[in-house]
């Protein structure tokens, strides 16, 4: 993953349409892109949590959110769109992947103008939302939508499937109301089954796939308490991979920036040196020709507000919890050592399954230890709900045989043979 600034996003995505559908979490990449593409922050909270507002960063509200009146439904709709002169964002909200909505979607493309690149996901409101069949119909709309969009599309456009990122053990979403809340405790795994059969069928359709569930399975100290949204450090290293995966579909060089946090200083004020020449375009048949730039460095002195105080302490915080997670790392490995060394002395038979499984010591309290002894690699925090491990971890193939003297130690006589 490499640091992007606002002006490596603004020469990449030049003349570009960007199209991305989802839930609340994809409006939230929307937003951040947007914000990068003028400035070099971060995402503030009451801008995580705001949703159908009017305007975000020079945006308008093109349909539903504030205008056509807010709910928790499926019928929810929230058309976004930010427009300058040579960038194109638009964002429209989804509760399901394939329905008569996204017809009216896909026939907006085919009539207007076709996307360059199109971020897509869609998976916790279909499979929880929809009744008791919700994953069968799930993997069939997934389905019907790969098909109308390599109809629709131009073979041109990237197109990007993201993994739906983990869940927590509480989850209190927006689109958990009361009637499904018994699904609150399999979800977790059913978003697993359901990244699975995604990722295999977007892989067939000859689509990208970002497995965002396994780069973030070890950033679960920046999910927010409802156990779905994420923070605002969360979202920007998002936006870091999905750019750092257009540019190598498009074959362009990025450099990594070694950037100061735009709120390490208490004043608020960033300073950023960015060699404008480094930016190099390798390959790409339509990409539009950049305007020449010297080779010296570009400074730019910007004062923040104050709402960006919030974010420098969100970033210290994320740092503190990292800090004890790794450590609670570190005293399980070790206890676990010890452990094992310890019967090990005795001289114990090991069951092949209980002797040292890396699931079930991670499977503890602490969700965020992943191992995936027989699962898949982020498997590790769901195993409790495949398997029910043993009540002792270390257990004997068969009971020891009871001796009243040790073995050998009884005077042998003549050996006795019989004619």
């Amino acid at each position: 993953m490499k640091n992007i600034c606002k002006e490596q996003v603004q020469l990449l995505l030049h003349n570009k349409f960007v199209v991305i559908l989802g839930d609340s979490i994809q409006r939230s990449v929307y937003k951040d892109l947007v914000l990068l593409l003028q400035k070099d922050r971060y995402l503030t909270q009451s801008q995580l949590k705001e949703k159908g507002e009017l305007n975000f960063e020079c945006d308008q509200l093109v349909e539903g959110g504030k205008i056509g009146g807010l709910n928790n439904g499926t019928a929810y709709r929230e058309v976004r769109q930010f427009c300058t002169a040579h960038h194109l964002v638009r964002f429209y909200f989804l509760t399901r992947i394939y329905s008569t909505y996204m017809e009216s979607i896909l026939a907006d493309f085919k009539g207007g103008p076709q996307p360059d690149v199109v971020i897509m996901n869609s998976c916790v409101w279909d499979v929880s939302r929809y009744g008791i069949n919700s994953m069968k119909e799930y993997r069939m709309n997934l389905e019907k939508f790969f098909m109308r969009l390599k109809e629709i599309l131009l073979p041109e456009s990237l197109i990007i499937w993201n993994l739906t990122m983990p869940l927590g053990k509480k989850v209190y979403g927006g689109f958990l109301v009361p009637e499904i809340q018994h699904m609150e405790k399999t979800l977790r795994s059913d978003i697993i089954e359901a990244n699975f059969y995604s990722a295999t069928l977007a892989d067939s359709h000859k689509f990208d796939v970002l497995d965002l569930h396994y780069h973030f399975r070890f950033e679960l100290q920046n999910r927010m308490k409802d156990g779905v949204h994420w923070n605002q450090l969360a979202h920007r290293k998002l936006t870091f991979l999905l750019l750092g995966h257009i540019a190598e579909a498009w074959n362009v060089d990025l450099p990594d920036n070694k950037l100061e946090n735009p709120c390490k200083n208490s004043s608020d004020v960033m300073v950023t040196v960015t060699p404008l020449s480094d930016i190099r375009i390798v390959s790409h048949p339509t990409s539009a020709k950049s305007s020449s730039t010297d080779f010296s460095c570009r400074i730019n002195v910007q004062v923040g507000s104050s709402e960006q105080t919030s974010t420098d302490s969100v970033v210290k915080q994320s740092r503190k919890q990292g800090k004890k997670q790794r450590k609670q790392k570190e005293n399980l490995w070790h206890s676990s050592t010890r452990q094992r060394r310890q019967f090990k002395n005795l001289g114990t038979f090991w069951n092949e399954n209980m002797a040292y499984n890396d699931s079930y010591l991670y499977n503890r309290e602490d969700e965020h230890y992943f191992s995936g002894n027989g699962f898949a690699q982020n498997d590790g925090p769901y195993f409790r709900e495949f398997m029910r491990p043993h009540r002792h971890r270390f257990v004997m193939r068969s009971p020891p045989a009871k001796r009243h003297f040790a073995p050998y130690s009884v005077r042998r006589g003549a050996p006795f043979y019989r004619y």
